[in-house]
């Protein structure tokens, strides 16, 4: 139904409330003789600010994968800003992230310049109606390289009966930050890993 602005106007500034979502309206402007004017307008109203509901990785090691889960149906871009103050801080923009409920996305930064450092990191969600919402600065060391198994080596243990079963294993790793060192047996029924030493 037609719903009045103004009588016996020539300008009008206001504002109105619409539902949130696409919405199609038309103006009809009608002189003293009854002669009508129309004009259409749609446009799109967005009043919910987006929700972050995931943040990774949450705490520990950073090399370079990020991960955010997020609600929103209006989306424009996610960000991210990451660094510290001896290296600097930057922004990258994440690809390929879509509009919608509990979505993930993702990006793989280079953080090479930041190695055996410790950054902080927040992820930045915008909607089309400029609406947006920041995630918990989260601080975490980072670690790009790679660990390096030096000289492995591996041999029977002479022996007999369950002596025999027996391998030792002979290497070293080169890695400032290890976790552990496991081994995986693919002849079994079921692989798993097992691991060799820890820390």
């Amino acid at each position: 139904r037609w719903t009045r602005v103004c009588e016996d106007c020539l300008s009008y500034t206001h504002t109105r409330s619409f539902s949130d979502g696409q919405n199609d309206i038309t103006f009809r402007a009608v002189d003293a003789l009854g002669n009508e004017m129309f004009i259409d307008r749609q446009f799109l109203v967005d009043s919910k600010k987006p929700q972050i509901h995931k943040a990774e990785p949450r705490n520990g090691f950073a090399s370079g994968l990020f991960e955010i889960q997020y609600t929103e149906e209006n989306l424009k871009n996610i960000t991210i800003n990451y660094g510290n103050y001896l290296t600097g801080f930057q922004q990258a923009t994440l690809n390929g992230c879509v509009s919608g409920s509990r979505q993930w996305c993702s990006i793989n930064l280079n953080l090479a310049a930041y190695n055996n450092q410790e950054i902080s990191y927040y992820f930045r969600v915008e909607d089309v109606a400029g609406n947006f919402k920041e995630s918990q600065p989260k601080n975490l060391d980072v670690d790009t390289v790679f660990p390096v198994i030096n000289n492995p080596s591996s041999f029977w243990i002479q022996g007999e009966g369950k002596e025999s079963k027996y391998i030792y294993f002979s290497f070293n790793v080169t890695e400032e930050n290890l976790d552990d060192i496991s081994y995986i047996d693919w002849s079994e029924r079921t692989p798993r890993w097992k691991t060799l030493c820890s820390r």
